[in-house]
């Protein structure tokens, strides 16, 4: 029972939590230019951003379904798989890093913010 208490008051603070680690970060601002290069780059670091975010979700999420499995076999077969989603997830994502690289320099579009 002690570990459940701890396990929903850490689970608390770190929704508290969230919100003050994300307002330390500056916001990032749209191109005030419409060249293209600075809007591409824009839109990738937006999207990258966003994919990161939810993998690290789905890392809590799968490292909460590891603690709570309390020996059960389906339970942790279920967060092991979650935690496979998320490696593929982060081999998607880094593939399509540069496969984004690749095509962004064979145009010609400078990707540097």
């Amino acid at each position: 029972m002690e570990i459940r208490k701890i396990a929903s008051a850490l689970f608390i603070a770190a929704i508290i939590g969230l919100p003050i680690i994300t307002m330390a970060a500056p916001p990032k601002q749209p191109p005030t230019g419409l060249s293209w290069d600075s809007l591409v780059a824009f839109v990738t670091g937006t999207l990258y951003t966003i994919g990161e975010a939810i993998i690290i979700v789905m890392l809590i999420i799968a490292a909460v379904m590891f603690m709570t499995a309390a020996g059960n076999p389906e339970r942790v077969a279920a967060a092991r798989q979650t935690v496979l989603y998320v490696i593929v997830g982060i081999v998607l994502l880094l593939i399509a890093a540069s496969i984004f690289g690749v095509i962004s320099s064979w145009i010609g579009v400078s990707t540097a913010s």
